[in-house]
């Protein structure tokens, strides 16, 4: 690269500067535009911007070359080469030489026509460090927040920015609904201000930038912030004099808050700094609906164990290998009593019950699993004393599909203790009754026979011919018939 002025060219070829392609190049060109020759490389011709995005006054441009904007002149054939056997070739960020030797970021449109018996090539160049300093911004805030999921990482992304950015006050806020609009309210969920965390902070949705934010989807106010707005009480407070909202929002559209950025001091970079809110929104949206669903799933598994806890039988679940996915109070309480400590999720139950039980169990959870509900009586005599339970398994479905099992135990010992007492005491009073030398018998409501001992079955044969069948009409046609009915009746 030249870093004297060179000396003085003759000027270019009139027949170049009177071609119409000429003309239409540099009157059409908005951005730093050049002419080279293809053959020697020396720049032909450039316009004002030209010399102003590389640093030469016009007469450091007459002898220029091509090969003086490279930062690698070897790799010149090569780009020259693919620009005339692809017609025109477009660089969105590529990179040149000033003339200080500074190599910088550029975007390069090249193209090549004929003129005047020569092939020339146009370069249009635009100035992109702008947009290094925002790609070297992101890097530096994504390699920061990265590692981190959750609260963490909302605490970091704000510490980030106001670090990064250079400002002094950045936060998450999270929109709460009231009853109506003037009821909304933002809530901080991350504050970072004068670098430190920041007090949690709440104040009304109406008459607050954010609002405008909420709005508009993005709220640019580069200075005088505070006198702009002079509702705004947190303004006022902070002495606010530029802002930078971005309406923050799921994947439904609906909005979640705001990602802010708030200077005592004008804004010089306001644009680019709602670049990267733009940039980082989209994983913080994703984050924060991400903790909206971890915390609706942790109050539905509350209200779930409410319910469970809630029931007088043992319920639990358990999964295709066998292993324990919950269970309620109550058969925490019975786990514990049996094997002395209480459950957690993921315990293998079948080895748990011992070698010579163990595999009936195993059983019963297959059937289960295959797709089977039943329902079967179980005895237990661990504590000495047998229990007795009913035990109902059904198969749990997800979409179609049997994932695991859930089984419900309920203890049935004082009932079946109340049975068997009532049949005992049936028993003995069928004995009183059939020893018992008098006939006795019942009937029911349209006098037939539900019962009788021997001793009626004897009187009743000797006066019908037959013997008693429960079920006999007991009245007759007799004069005694109606003595009899009115005696029952009664």
């Amino acid at each position: 690269m030249r870093t004297d002025d060179p000396p003085s060219d003759p000027p270019p070829d009139p027949a170049l500067i009177e071609a119409d392609v000429y003309r239409c190049f540099f009157e059409r060109s908005a951005g730093a535009s050049c002419l080279f020759d293809l053959e020697t490389r020396r720049v032909l011709q450039a316009n004002p911007a030209f010399g102003a995005l590389y640093g030469y006054n016009q007469d450091a441009i007459a002898g220029l070359t091509f090969d003086d904007l490279q930062t690698d002149p070897h790799d010149t054939g090569v780009l020259l080469a693919r620009v005339v056997a692809e017609g025109s070739l477009t660089l969105p960020y590529g990179r040149q030489r000033r003339r200080d030797g500074r190599p910088f970021p550029v975007g390069l449109r090249l193209f090549p026509f004929a003129v005047a018996g020569r092939v020339v090539i146009g370069q249009i160049s635009w100035d992109r460090s702008g947009l290094q300093h925002l790609e070297n911004t992101l890097e530096a805030i994504i390699a920061a927040t990265s590692p981190v999921i959750g609260d963490d990482y909302c605490r970091s992304l704000v510490r980030t920015l106001a670090q990064v950015l250079e400002v002094d006050f950045a936060a998450i806020c999270l929109l709460e609904p009231g009853t109506g609009d003037e009821d909304d309210c933002l809530r901080s969920l991350a504050v970072w201000g004068d670098g430190a965390v920041s007090d949690e902070v709440c104040y009304p949705r109406v008459g607050s930038l954010c609002a405008e934010a909420l709005r508009h989807g993005v709220c640019l106010i580069p200075d005088r912030a505070a006198e702009r707005f002079p509702g705004g009480a947190l303004l006022q407070t902070l002495g606010i004099q530029a802002y930078v909202g971005l309406r923050l929002q799921d994947g439904a559209g609906n909005p979640l808050g705001v990602l802010m950025t708030m200077h005592r001091s004008p804004m010089i970079e306001g644009s680019m700094i709602a670049q990267v809110l733009q940039v980082v929104a989209g994983r913080l949206s994703a984050e924060i609906g991400r903790q909206h669903s971890e915390q609706a799933l942790r109050r539905s598994e509350a209200d779930l164990a409410a319910i469970l806890d809630s029931e007088t039988d043992s319920t639990w679940s358990v999964d295709r290998a066998y292993r324990l996915i919950v269970g309620n109070a109550r058969f925490a309480e019975a786990y514990q009593q049996v094997y002395g400590h209480l459950p957690l999720p993921g315990a293998d139950l079948i080895p748990l019950q011992g070698p010579e039980v163990a595999l009936p169990w195993q059983a019963l959870f297959d059937r289960a699993l295959a797709g089977e509900s039943f329902m079967f009586s179980y005895v237990s005599d661990r504590s000495g004393a047998p229990r007795h339970h009913e035990i109902a398994f059904s198969p749990i479905r997800s979409d179609g599909v049997i994932t695991s099992l859930r089984g419900q135990s309920r203890d049935v010992t004082d009932r079946v203790t109340a049975e068997i007492a009532q049949q005992r005491s049936e028993q003995n009073l069928r004995s009183v009754i059939e020893s018992s030398p008098e006939p006795i018998w019942s009937i029911d409501t349209a006098f037939r026979l539900t019962a009788f001992n021997v001793s009626f079955s004897d009187g009743y044969a000797a006066v019908m011919g037959r013997p008693p069948v429960l079920g006999d009409v007991v009245l007759d046609d007799s004069a005694v018939g109606p003595v009899y009915r009115a005696g029952y009746e009664r």
